[in-house]
């Protein structure tokens, strides 16, 4: 058996809102630069349906593949639909327990993905400054 090609981190946290509404304002590309501003300073949607994403490593573009019902948003790279951050979210009464994946290359040093996954609990906080009530 082939070891995997990418390294896969995940955080969580419970944001006292219900799902529906924390599905709507994380699957709104135009509302990364709100709640994900290292990751998305910019956003932008481009004409072949990706979305043009300017952060301080430069511009990428992105696909954001959202499912209400499925309680899943992901934010893939245009080039490689592996690479990403993966967002679920659960019901848990009327709040919600969001939990955000990040897949890296096998190869990225230890420091990028630790300073990539302190970058992904600062957006989950910031989801919850934004939507809390």
């Amino acid at each position: 058996m082939s070891a995997p090609v990418h390294v896969a981190e995940t955080c969580s946290t419970t944001v006292l809102v219900p799902c529906e509404v924390l599905l709507a304002y994380v699957s709104d590309p135009l509302n990364l630069p709100a709640w994900a501003p290292d990751f998305a300073a910019r956003v932008s949607p481009s004409d072949d349906g990706t979305w043009l994403v300017q952060s301080p490593e430069g511009e990428r573009r992105i696909i954001v593949r959202a499912s209400n019902d499925a309680g899943a948003v992901d934010f893939v790279s245009a080039t490689d639909h592996q690479m990403g951050a993966f967002l679920r979210v659960l019901p848990s009464g009327t709040a919600s327990l969001v939990t955000f994946s990040l897949l890296f290359p096998r190869d990225t040093a230890r420091d990028v993905v630790e300073s990539a996954m302190r970058g992904a609990v600062q957006e989950l906080a910031n989801l919850r400054e934004i939507l809390e009530p």
